[in-house]
């Protein structure tokens, strides 16, 4: 019997492995960047890196905000939404911190879904801050 590994079936989990490519690249323009940047006859390729670091940024914020709005149907998609929400609310964003509540919201309805954690945890957890739920949920698991 064949296993399907996440990204196959659950739709947060594929957004999640293409930020993570996106991210991948991104990086890599950086560091390509960087090197064009010591030498004097590089400046065509510098404008190029530079413009495709910026298309990949953008499309690394499309797909955050399609995470957002997608259903986790597994445990790695809904891992993939809080480790997201925890970036969205180190951002300082007001905006960053809505989609944080989404991206919660969406992981705690598939724990409770899946019940992996009781409906009064997964409520009491959807309603507060991410910032508060490490320390929350180590108590709820205790």
């Amino acid at each position: 019997m064949e296993t399907l590994a996440p990204i196959h079936f659950c739709p947060a989990a594929a957004i999640a492995s293409e930020i993570g490519r996106l991210e991948l690249l991104i990086e890599i323009a950086g560091k390509l960047t960087d090197l064009a940047a010591r030498s004097a006859d590089c400046a065509p390729l510098l404008r190029g890196l530079e413009a495709i670091s910026e298309d990949l940024l953008m499309a690394a914020e499309e797909a955050r905000g399609r995470l957002a709005e997608a259903e986790a149907v597994s445990s790695a998609g809904a891992i993939a939404q809080l480790l997201a929400a925890l970036r969205d609310e180190r951002a300082q964003d007001e905006d960053f911190r809505r989609r944080s509540g989404m991206l919660v919201a969406h992981a705690m309805r598939f724990a409770s879904a899946a019940q992996v954690l009781d409906r009064a945890t997964s409520q009491r957890l959807s309603q507060m801050r991410v910032a508060e739920m490490p320390e929350r949920v180590a108590l709820a698991a205790s």
